[in-house]
């Protein structure tokens, strides 16, 4: 017995035959994107995280300077305890790279800036008295006759990976504020009098 195929059969297999068979295409495209999504989300996470620890440094930074220029007075104690609190706000990083520098620059009657005092905690040393600080300091904050308390946040970054961010980065925040009135912060031993203070 012949079977005999209608002409419609016919052309429907022989346009079959014409269809590419796209899966091994589709695998190797997929082989060529694979290390270029990877890399875009390694990217995406260490850019990420360093703008988080940016963010958290210079919320530092701003804490501690707001802290400090409440008072008309301060001791030793207290600018650890602001230093204490503000490390919370680095938190989920590790605390112990945190670099935390408080200081008191005084604006004299012809606009130059100098330490009257400095304190620091974490790697990074205070600045000396009566150093001449006007470089890190905006010129139109220079108001003569004045006090500004400028605040800084230090924190080496390091990046998980590495891809896009290598090495250490030293992620650094400067804050600047001062009293309403313009008066200084004294820095005293303590808060019994007579007080001793710089």
């Amino acid at each position: 017995m012949t079977v005999r195929q209608s002409g419609s059969m016919r052309r429907r297999g022989t346009r079959r035959s014409f269809i590419p068979d796209i899966s091994g295409t589709i695998a190797l495209e997929f082989v060529y994107v694979l290390p270029v999504l990877v890399f875009v989300w390694l990217a995406g996470t260490e850019v990420t995280r360093a703008i988080s620890v940016d963010n958290k440094i210079g919320q530092a930074a701003f804490s501690a300077g707001q802290l400090a220029s409440h008072s008309s007075v301060l001791t030793n104690e207290e600018i650890e305890n602001i230093f204490n609190v503000v490390e919370g706000a680095v938190h989920p990083y590790p605390v112990e790279e945190t670099n935390l520098i408080l200081t008191a620059i005084s604006v004299d009657g012809n606009g130059q800036a100098q330490v009257r005092w400095s304190r620091a905690r974490g790697r990074k040393d205070a600045y000396a008295k009566g150093a001449d600080v006007a470089a890190l300091v905006d010129r139109e904050l220079l108001r003569p006759n004045t006090q500004i308390i400028m605040s800084e946040a230090f924190y080496p970054f390091r990046p998980a990976v590495g891809y896009v961010i290598t090495g250490t980065v030293e992620i650094d925040e400067r804050s600047f504020h001062a009293r309403q009135d313009g008066s200084a912060i004294q820095l005293c031993a303590g808060r019994q009098m007579p007080r001793i203070c710089e």
